[in-house]
């Protein structure tokens, strides 16, 4: 590693280059009752609690679905199939059949899918449950 020497210059002086100037370092002393204290904003627990109601009911949805999926094995057999070649209408439509009170988006790979459920109004953003299963390990 290559040290520069320690010249103590002025940092006014044009004719010395920027890299030869060492900044003067002052240590920072407080005063002995000094607290470091972090200013927060008010706290309103509205928003969250809502978020928190809205999310109950896509969990609802999450568990209508979670159990179709697994106590269905036709149900779900037909889901895997219609995804690997790649129907994403009929997935859609399979899921749709479950009257589910949100909006699902759906995407699959050939190791599983992943259906994120979000509140049916499009300007309501709270919360969203996302479930991710999967059908073949690779």
């Amino acid at each position: 590693m290559h040290k520069l020497p320690y010249i103590n210059y002025t940092p006014y002086n044009p004719y010395i280059p920027a890299y030869y100037i060492i900044p003067q370092q002052q240590p920072l002393y407080y005063p002995a009752n000094f607290e470091h204290r972090v200013m927060y904003p008010p706290v309103d627990p509205t928003i969250f609690m809502k978020s928190a109601h809205q999310s109950q009911d896509l969990l609802n949805d999450a568990q209508k679905l979670s159990n179709q999926l697994s106590n269905s094995t036709s149900f779900s057999k037909e889901i895997i199939e219609a995804a690997q070649q790649s129907k994403t209408e009929k997935v859609k439509q399979m899921i749709n059949t479950l009257a589910l009170k949100n909006h699902s988006d759906i995407y699959y790979n050939p190791n599983g899918i992943t259906i994120t459920l979000k509140p049916k109004e499009q300007h309501n953003n709270c919360c969203t449950v996302t479930l991710s299963m999967k059908w073949q390990n690779i």
